[in-house]
């Protein structure tokens, strides 16, 4: 049940919120979770996360779990002294019993399913193909050897024991200056990623009841709805793009807490049928593991394609579309508080996971996702006219967003466009859908002991999704993982800056610095 003191700690009433919203909504949160010694940034994500992963952990080390997991995970954070059982006088052969394991667990866990001559196989590559292929010919057997050896423990130190995992991080100290790993964790996620849907029933049993679901599924429909519902209006899109439009809206599927089949234990149960646990090896588990997901992957790429089929995991704290598959999807481990829970009012479920539904829908129309039409296809399918007159919509916000300095750097307007474009649409969506809710169903109760307005709850509820601690600028904008976000506080402030009903909804004067005279539009 929302405490409504925790959204007004979350602010900070000495900030005018027509000059820095973001400060408004989320200084309080910000004073009151400083950056932790061993981060260099802070948020709601990261918190969700840790407590998703605590909770995790917790749950497989209690009796209570199954034992063919519980005997994996015991396995596999135990400290292996030995590299493959081997002794020293051994390791002239290790290589060539790893490959030999390699094969045998490959072997005795194949799909059985002969190629066809007329069978089409997809090569995304045709020339690498063909000149691997003439440079391993060129190879000696010794070299060859050894090349693969260095290639499965590439791929597999992590399953190698302690040893092989310091090497490694020896390796990235030097080479990039890396702290060191935390082994448990490590292990913990190596686990969590083998056994998702398992460990996803535990955490739905636990953490996802009664009604949270199929609220979750309405709120997407309801968000979807209205979208569809402002493309029939649209003024800059041709009616032969704007019905394409339309149809890959209705066709984009949802992915909603958890897939169904992990409510049958039997279902469940078949998924690791083929899987081999060695007491003695982790890395014959782990072999014998991705065998069998291999095999799944080859028999699923037998069958026409599922647009139902789950590519993440229930345990993902964050939210994905796929626009290859025309999908959104939004975990069960996302769909927690403070993010979303069922008894949440609907004010502050529009604009805090609302905005966030609507966001994820919005890629498959932004400068990235229009590339692909309702089945996933990279194909043309807006006429020239449409793509020109979006090109001119977007150029605003590239423009806008080039304008602002955050901690001394400029963001990158063109860089972060896709997401701008999703967190503009997005607002713009959730926020016409709660007042659709709300004409349907009637004004909510007002929040006891806050003094706003259930308006102003949904746009404090939009902003405090992104409620962000930083160190440094370093971290605001992450160039090495060359995110397409801009800073937290800018996503924030820049799309309120274009919308007309929260400047209403806060009586924000034209001009003001939350309400420039210049806005822009694109959904």
């Amino acid at each position: 049940i929302i405490n409504p003191a925790d959204l007004v700690r979350s602010l900070d009433p000495s900030v005018d919120p027509c000059v820095d919203f973001y400060s408004y909504a989320c200084g309080g949160w910000v004073k009151s979770n400083p950056v932790p010694k061993d981060t260099e940034s802070w948020d709601k994500w990261r918190i969700l996360d840790i407590e998703v992963t605590t909770f995790m952990k917790k749950t497989v080390k209690d009796k209570g779990i199954r034992a063919r997991y519980s005997k994996v995970y015991r396995n596999t954070i135990a400290n292996l002294t030995a590299l493959l059982g081997l002794n020293d006088t051994a390791k002239r052969y290790a290589l060539a019993d790893e490959i030999l394991n390699i094969e045998m667990a490959a072997g005795e866990v194949g799909t059985g399913h002969k190629v066809k001559a007329d069978q089409e196989i997809i090569a995304y590559d045709l020339p690498f193909f063909s000149n691997m292929t003439k440079f391993l010919g060129s190879l000696s057997k010794r070299s060859l050897m050894t090349y693969m050896g260095w290639i499965i423990i590439l791929r597999n130190y992590e399953n190698l024991g302690k040893k092989y995992i310091q090497i490694r991080e020896e390796f990235k100290r030097e080479a990039f200056r890396f702290g060191s790993i935390n082994r448990e964790a490590l292990c913990f996620a190596r686990f969590t990623n083998e056994f998702a849907m398992p460990l996803s029933r535990i955490f739905v049993d636990a953490r996802f009841k009664g009604n949270s679901k199929q609220l979750a599924e309405e709120l997407t429909s309801q968000i979807k709805e209205v979208f569809i519902e402002r493309l029939k209006q649209n003024k800059w899109m041709s009616r032969q793009s704007k019905n394409r439009a339309i149809e890959k809206a209705n066709y984009m599927t949802q992915n909603i807490g958890y897939p169904d089949y992990i409510l049958n234990d039997k279902l469940l149960d078949k998924e690791f049928e083929r899987v081999i646990v060695d007491k003695s090896s982790f890395f014959n588990t782990m072999i014998s593991m991705n065998a069998n997901f291999k095999r799944k992957e080859y028999l699923t790429a037998l069958k026409p394609v599922d647009i139902q089929l789950w590519i993440h995991s229930p345990l993902l704290v964050n939210a994905a579309y796929e626009p290859t598959m025309n999908k959104m999807t939004f975990p069960a481990a996302y769909l927690q508080p403070p993010f979303y829970d069922q008894s949440y009012p609907r004010a502050m479920s529009f604009g805090g996971i609302g905005s966030i539904m609507a966001h994820e829908l919005i890629h498959g129309f932004d400068n990235e996702g229009k590339d692909f039409d309702k089945y996933g296809n990279n194909i043309k399918w807006w006429s020239d006219k449409t793509d020109k007159s979006f090109v001119k919509n977007v150029q605003c916000l590239v423009e806008q967003y080039n304008n602002i300095t955050f901690m001394g750097e400029k963001v990158d307007g063109k860089l972060t466009l896709p997401e701008n474009i999703a967190d503009n649409g997005g607002l713009a969506q959730s926020y016409q859908a709660y007042r659709q809710w709300r004409l349907r169903n009637g004004e909510e109760k007002l929040l006891p002991g806050v003094m706003l307005s259930n308006d102003q709850v949904f746009f404090i509820s939009f902003a405090r999704n992104w409620c962000k601690s930083y160190k440094s600028a370093l971290y605001a904008f992450d160039p090495f993982s060359f995110s397409a976000h801009a800073p937290n506080p800018v996503r924030v402030n820049a799309t309120l800056q274009n919308s007309e009903e929260f400047s209403r909804v806060f009586k924000c004067p034209v001009g003001s610095p939350m309400n420039p005279g210049r806005k822009c539009y694109t959904w």
